[in-house]
């Protein structure tokens, strides 16, 4: 019953915890500001701002598509992969 909400809140801390820490120490602030700014079609505020939007969230983001979708899809995939490989 708890499983899939466990998981889903589990891949968002793993992907905070992806954006927090690196070289640029990035804090939750300066994410909401970098995503507010870019909702609204501003500039980014500040360097940390830059990096979170455009190095280290697009990763996250297509870590989390190929996470959910092949996640989904590897009973079909291994099926489809199985019948026209052998």
């Amino acid at each position: 019953k708890y499983f899939f909400p466990a998981l889903v809140v589990l891949l968002i801390v793993v992907l905070i915890a992806g954006i927090v820490f690196g070289a640029v120490p990035i804090s939750v602030a300066d994410m909401y500001n970098a995503l507010l700014h870019l909702f609204q079609g501003k500039p980014s505020g500040n360097i940390y701002e830059g990096v979170f939007i455009q190095l280290r969230l697009p990763p996250c983001i297509i870590m989390c598509h190929h996470r959910f979708y092949f996640g989904s899809q590897r009973g079909i995939d291994a099926r489809v992969v199985s019948q026209s490989y052998c």
